[in-house]
């Protein structure tokens, strides 16, 4: 398993976005997935291990929504780089 750095988790949070804005009719759900994305590329820490010592939802913007995912594209990365959601 690889583990994927901030710039990849970000890319893919705005990816998940993306696909709720088609689907959604709450446009605050994608938003809020894009505020995380911004959240996560421009932090000073290791996302890793933010993740790994559970202080990842004391980053602003980061709640039960959105943590649970983040720590889902950390750990469940495949050796082909594909992330299984």
């Amino acid at each position: 398993m690889i583990a994927m750095d901030k710039y990849q988790v970000a890319r893919m949070l705005d990816e998940i976005a993306h696909y709720i804005q088609l689907g959604e009719t709450n446009p605050f759900k994608s938003r809020a997935f894009e505020r995380a994305a911004r959240r996560i590329e421009t932090l000073d820490r290791d996302l890793a291990e933010l993740v790994s010592s559970g202080e990842l939802y004391s980053i602003s913007g980061i709640g039960k929504g959105i943590g649970p995912v983040e720590r889902r594209l950390m750990h469940r990365v495949t050796v082909n780089g594909t992330v299984p959601i």
